[in-house]
């Protein structure tokens, strides 16, 4: 019952609430791994750094000692943006079991700019390739750090492939990702 709870909080982004929950939950019954990763969501929403280390830790994830946010590279990881309204898959540089940092620029309706810190749930919604291998999809759970770009859409109509090129070219001197 523990874990429901903060299961319940958890989609109520009831972080304070998740945290305890899963805490009990964990006392009571110290295998339940579903506790421990959603003890390690909660205490990573709420920047409780020792508290998600521990939870990480039990869980079986291996990091190097440290006090603070995990600052891994666990790779490139698809997201989804929004997940209960207008959905959009982003990839994102996974930085520990939670948080992402988004790599491609999400469309201006989804509120979200490259380069944003994500919070995500550890469920797979789905797959998409990534090379040879299949990655699983994670659903946002919540915005924790928007970064300083802006995100725009452009409708450029380019008569010829010299044209794209040169487009294409002036982005990169400006290191604009396109």
């Amino acid at each position: 019952p523990w874990y429901n709870l903060g299961l319940v909080y958890k989609h109520m982004k009831s972080w304070s609430r998740s945290l305890e929950c899963n805490q009990r939950a964990v006392s009571l019954n110290a295998s339940d791994e579903a506790a421990w990763w959603n003890l390690g969501i909660a205490a990573t929403a709420l920047g409780v750094w020792e508290e998600a280390r521990r939870a990480w830790a039990t869980y079986g994830i291996s990091f190097p000692p440290g006090d603070g946010p995990l600052e891994l590279d666990l790779g490139l990881t698809p997201i989804r943006l929004n997940p209960k309204t207008s959905a959009e898959v982003v990839w994102c540089d996974r930085i520990d079991p939670a948080r992402a940092l988004i790599r491609n620029i999400p469309f201006p309706t989804s509120g979200h700019r490259y380069g944003d810190l994500v919070l995500h749930d550890g469920a797979p919604n789905g797959y998409r390739q990534l090379g040879e291998s299949e990655v699983p999809v994670f659903d946002e759970l919540e915005l924790l750090e928007a970064s300083p770009f802006a995100t725009y859409e452009i409708v450029v109509e380019a008569a010829n492939k010299e044209d794209r090129e040169a487009l294409t070219l002036r982005a990169e001197e400006f290191e604009l990702p396109i």
